[in-house]
């Protein structure tokens, strides 16, 4: 009878529980000719594409067929290809097998502080730029962090991480099933979805919020331009960006904290803290521009159509740093290299 006791515990601890029957949460099996992916979805981080994942995977949302185009309600993530694998995802989710194709609409990106392409098995939606999320996803082979807050991420693989390096080109995503386990994952639907998702955008934006250190540091003359230096043209620069909720123009993906005045005042203590000795004005634009692309411009030429807040820039010397610029894009802070 001992011996059977031992047995039975020695089995216990070397036979894993099933992951998704043993934890709350909502969960996908992936199936594929090469075996079955076991997902969870993080429908508390990314409520609308969930939403979107379940409803194409179990048929209860509506989607346009590609060869009628007529709307219909069934599975889409139904007989379906890997239409492309590279080295550091695989992707599918296209009803025409192409990579062109989707489910005849598009929604809104979903970015969470804390979600990040830092491993393998993230599952993210696959775009053609920013909120243009249908039915195509990938689930990534491995790291790939240039893919944050460009793609949104959804879930991630807890079971067949090792199916997943088995996957090639053309291989069949044979169906997609969802497993609700514990009651608050019962209770998901759309309404839930849509309150999620508004708390969420709080959530977004007070992690947007722009922290200087508390102490800025001593104040270097040589950054500071004196106004009546002469205009230099042409000239190289880099700049950091302040959005705003005021902005003229959208910025797709972006959640700001700031309104236009308080992005104006936070701007004038950053001018400040960039014009302190030791502080790298590199630095601060990747921690502190909302613009995080193409933040260098060279050669850069005053001319009759440059408009009259931004000639002033052509008047810092190199190293110096300017006042806030207003603009409909922004406010901008530049440094002459």
């Amino acid at each position: 009878m001992l011996i059977r006791s031992l047995l039975i515990a020695l089995f216990l601890i070397i036979t894993p529980l099933s992951a998704n029957t043993t934890q709350p949460g909502i969960f996908a099996k992936i199936y594929t000719d090469k075996g079955t992916i076991t997902a969870k979805l993080f429908y508390q981080q990314a409520p609308m594409t969930v939403m979107n994942f379940i409803g194409l995977s179990e048929g209860t949302i509506a989607w346009e067929e590609p060869e009628t185009k007529k709307q219909v309600t069934r599975p889409l993530y139904q007989n379906l290809i890997f239409h492309h694998v590279r080295e550091f995802m695989v992707q599918t989710g296209d009803p025409t097998g192409t990579g062109t194709g989707g489910p005849g609409f598009v929604f809104a990106d979903e970015f969470y502080p804390g979600l990040h392409h830092s491993k393998a098995g993230m599952l993210s939606m696959a775009t053609k730029g920013p909120d243009t999320n249908g039915s195509q996803f990938i689930i990534t082979n491995q790291p790939a962090q240039w893919l944050d807050n460009r793609h949104s991420i959804f879930g991630e693989v807890i079971d067949g991480l090792d199916i997943l390096t088995q996957i090639k080109r053309g291989d069949k995503l044979e169906k997609i099933t969802i497993a609700r386990i514990g009651q608050e994952a019962e209770k998901f639907d759309a309404k839930q979805a849509h309150q999620i998702a508004k708390a969420n955008q709080e959530v977004r934006r007070k992690a947007a919020e722009k922290k200087l250190p508390t102490d800025i540091g001593e104040l270097d003359p040589a950054k500071i331009p004196n106004p009546e230096q002469p205009p230099v043209s042409p000239g190289d620069f880099e700049f950091i960006v302040i959005g705003h909720t005021k902005m003229r123009v959208s910025v797709p993906g972006k959640t700001f904290y700031y309104d236009h005045d308080s992005a104006l005042e936070f701007a004038n203590k950053l001018v400040r803290y960039a014009r302190s000795k030791n502080v790298n004005f590199a630095k601060l634009i990747k921690q502190y521009s909302d613009m995080d692309r193409d933040v260098l411009t060279r050669n850069v030429t005053d001319n009759p159509n440059t408009p009259a807040p931004m000639k002033v820039i052509f008047r810092l010397k190199p190293g110096q740093v300017s006042e806030p610029l207003d603009s409909p894009m922004g406010i901008y802070i530049f440094h002459r290299l």
